[in-house]
């Protein structure tokens, strides 16, 4: 999977609003900037702007699986 398919699947409450009404993000070039440890996961910032996610560890390795 690509940066674009790790921002596109964001956990943030309002990255999920916009998938439950479908609206779709629109840089489609989105690459990981940083990176920071919160404990229970990564905040992971994106070329975007959007730094809100902090991605669960159980969550990040599932997404490496794939």
């Amino acid at each position: 999977m690509s940066h674009q398919n790790l921002r596109e699947i964001c956990p943030c409450g309002f990255c999920r609003a916009k998938r439950i009404k479908q609206i779709k993000i629109e840089d489609q070039n989105v690459e990981v900037t940083a990176m920071f440890d919160q404990g229970y996961g990564a905040q992971i910032c994106f070329s975007d702007g959007h730094d809100k996610g902090i991605f669960p560890w159980a969550f990040l390795k599932e997404f490496a699986k794939s």
